[in-house]
């Protein structure tokens, strides 16, 4: 993928790569620079054109940072925690789900040994898997990279927690 308008605010990097949307990297140490978190802005096939995010504005007084995709549109995040490779997800200290982002699609479960019924949706809310956590989660490998809401609800209760999971 194409990297492009690279911007360094205080001790980050953010980057617009075409294909793969939004890279921060923690340059504190410019010669071993740290991914901290990424979003992909675009399904659009890995190809020579210049298709995807265009632009990166992180200077916001808010923090808020802007990602303009050319075929998405613009994206609005919140990266104050940008959540890094190994980073886990804990629910209501009864479920934690790691990594995530997921480079594979594969992810390890923590749930106190109960079997969690879930239901896995596209961002077009397309139900596209569906099931019982245990100790692994694996997104199907016919659904493709991006981003997919997880949905679970314990037993014997009303909770529902989602839970926005990507598969790089």
């Amino acid at each position: 993928s194409i990297p492009h308008n690279p911007l360094i605010k205080g001790n980050y990097l953010y980057v617009g790569y075409y294909h793969d949307g939004l890279y921060i990297f923690n340059i504190e140490d410019p010669d071993s620079p740290i991914l901290t978190g990424f979003y992909d802005t675009s399904n659009e096939p890995h190809n020579t054109n210049y298709r995807g995010a265009w632009g990166v504005y992180p200077f916001l007084p808010s923090g808020i940072i802007l990602v303009s995709d050319m075929q998405e549109g613009l994206f609005v995040f919140d990266a104050s925690k940008a959540v890094g490779i190994k980073d886990k997800v804990t629910f209501n200290d009864r479920l934690t789900i790691f990594p995530n982002p997921s480079i594979n699609g594969e992810y390890s479960i923590v749930n106190g040994g109960e079997s969690t019924p879930y239901q896995l949706f596209d961002l077009k809310g397309n139900l596209v898997q569906q099931g019982a956590l245990s100790d692994k989660l694996k997104i199907a490998k016919h659904n493709p990279n991006g981003l997919y809401i997880l949905a679970t609800k314990y037993k014997n209760t009303d909770t529902k927690n989602l839970l926005l999971l990507q598969r790089k």
